[in-house]
């Protein structure tokens, strides 16, 4: 293993490598987020990012599914970066 680093520009697109439906919420203000997906991306480039999924039904997710990142107005400052189907 490497300790060094850089940067690397991605396409933004790659595939569902594993998910999780999340169907309970453990911290008070999620509730009304149920149910989300959290979901391991495999970008087209290799690495594999942890995130959340978007526009898509629970029940149309599956592993390899096609997905192209979007980004999330969080704050007015922060934009989040999530994944949903090609």
């Amino acid at each position: 293993m490497s300790d060094q680093s850089e940067w690397v520009r991605a396409s933004g697109r790659g595939t569902v490598y594993t998910f999780t439906i999340v169907r309970q919420a453990l911290a008070r203000g999620w509730e009304e987020k149920l149910p989300y997906i959290v979901a391991v991306i495999e970008l087209e480039e290799g690495p594999k990012l942890l995130t959340d999924m978007t526009n898509v039904a629970p029940e149309a997710m599956s592993i390899g599914l096609p997905v192209e990142v979007t980004f999330e107005d969080f704050d007015g400052v922060t934009k989040l970066p999530l994944f949903q189907p090609r």
